[in-house]
């Protein structure tokens, strides 16, 4: 259960079936997310102890009227209390049916940055969300932080399951947001290649190789999948294939993936991708080339 792994998700509900068709050889992990019920949640953990298989879940674990994530950075007092009493649950949750990790975002409500470029930011789903109302100042900003950090750290050790954050949009606070992880260093960091992606195109002023170098020591796990940008959207986590890097339109998944991996050969990668949009030798090509660009096999 310690080794590396290369993992697949399934959001929305559990299905054995899928695992027979993606985890294909070489995936050896599980992300799960919105299940549809405790009783479906044992089933898929049954499954992975049945399958010798790790498994981690994205909070929140069982579906709700709506998706919601644990609004750990909210400016209101109330939320984030309420924040951390669901991931004191989803900790409860895990550590019984015997998940390796319990992932959350930060921060959420994300904060976009002031400058951005708006033929691409536009694009950006749902961006009420991606907003926090009003923008909190510098101070604030890392006082919550502190705060939700002092908060997991002892959810942590309290029921000793690991906790990791997935990284979302920090604004303009890219220095307080790696500064916490170098001071917390039982939280450990989520990254994103897709979400790199769109954050250097839609707003100048990003350097995602320079936060790369920065964040990528304290990396537990990776989400990888890719991005094709068109004139009227995006079509996201899209399998990263080796035919994207000579095509514009494609981000630059591969060469952040690449760029972690001289920075940490110790973090998980998780391809999360809808692994239907493409044929099953395409896939393995996903996966073979990810698994020789982080050191897997060469």
């Amino acid at each position: 259960m310690n080794q590396r792994r290369m993992q697949i998700g399934m959001w929305g509900g559990f299905d054995a079936s899928a695992w027979e068709r993606y985890a294909l050889p070489g995936i050896n992990g599980l992300e799960l997310c919105q299940l549809n019920g405790e009783r479906e949640l044992q089933e898929a953990s049954l499954f992975c102890r049945e399958q010798g298989i790790a498994f981690g879940i994205h909070a929140p674990a069982l579906r709700n009227d709506a998706y919601t994530l644990p609004k750990l950075t909210s400016s209101d007092e109330g939320e984030r209390a309420a924040a951390l009493r669901h991931m004191e649950e989803q900790l409860a949750q895990a550590k019984e049916v015997g998940a390796e990790y319990v992932l959350a975002h930060f921060p959420y409500p994300a904060h976009l940055p002031a400058k951005r470029w708006e033929a691409v930011a536009r694009l950006l789903p749902t961006p009420d969300v991606y907003e926090t109302h009003p923008p909190q100042e510098e101070r604030v900003f890392a006082d919550i932080g502190n705060r939700v950090f002092d908060s997991l750290s002892e959810l942590q050790r309290r029921y000793e399951q690991r906790i990791v954050l997935e990284y979302d949009f920090f604004g303009d606070y890219e220095n307080i947001f790696i500064s916490l992880f170098a001071e917390y260093n039982e939280i450990e960091a989520v990254l994103d290649t897709q979400r790199l992606d769109v954050h250097a195109k839609a707003f100048p002023g990003f350097d995602p190789y320079r936060f790369i170098d920065g964040i990528a020591p304290y990396a537990y796990l990776v989400h990888h999948s890719n991005v094709m940008y068109e004139e009227d959207g995006m079509k996201r986590h899209l399998p990263v294939l080796p035919e994207h890097g000579e095509d514009s339109r494609f981000g630059d998944a591969a060469a952040y993936l690449e760029r972690i991996s001289r920075r940490n050969d110790r973090f998980h990668l998780l391809f999360e991708h809808q692994a239907s949009r493409v044929t099953i030798e395409q896939l393995a090509a996903c996966y073979r080339t990810a698994a020789q660009t982080i050191g897997l096999f060469r």
